[in-house]
């Protein structure tokens, strides 16, 4: 793969830092249009903890988008007993608009449909709605907030229904 390019890989240890800090900066640099200023310091001033991004890269489904050999944004595909849920999709300014977004996503279907799952469920940012009906999600229920750090993150209830 060129450096010069941004490119989806999966996530190994070692990804960690660059998985949270690129999931920080998408928060405070992309989302803060969307969002208050206290909604971005709770959610987009968390602290790293390297335990919990080893768990997610050991146990799930983790891509990275790397660009110029560091972490710029990453999705995570949640596989559990009952339902298949994309547990986050972060970028960094820098690599928005170069169909990675989109390349992952797919990537988490057919993972998803492997496994036997009819649906991914996911909470969607304000910031991303469009993006994701562009990918065929639907909202399934009324907005609904989640707090983090004590702050209510308002979100789009959403799934995509997957294709036989």
């Amino acid at each position: 793969m060129s450096k010069d390019r941004p490119f989806v890989r999966k996530a190994k240890i070692g990804d960690e830092r660059g998985i949270h800090d690129a999931h920080m900066r998408s928060i405070q640099e992309l989302c803060s249009k969307d969002y208050n200023e206290e909604q971005i310091g709770a959610w987009g001033g968390r602290e790293f903890r390297l335990e919990s991004r080893r768990n997610m890269i050991e146990n799930h489904h983790v891509w990275v988008v790397e660009y110029q050999n560091e972490i710029h944004g990453y999705g995570l595909l949640f596989i559990g007993k009952e339902k298949a849920e994309i547990g986050g999709l972060y970028f960094t300014p820098e690599v928005t608009g170069n169909g990675l977004g989109k390349e992952i996503v797919d990537a988490m279907k057919v993972q998803a449909k492997a496994l036997g799952f009819k649906e991914i469920y996911f909470e969607s940012t304000y910031t991303s709605r469009k993006f994701y009906e562009k990918q065929g999600a639907i909202q399934y229920a009324p907005d609904e907030a989640s707090p983090i750090n004590g702050v209510p993150i308002p979100a789009h209830p959403m799934k995509i229904v997957l294709a036989d």
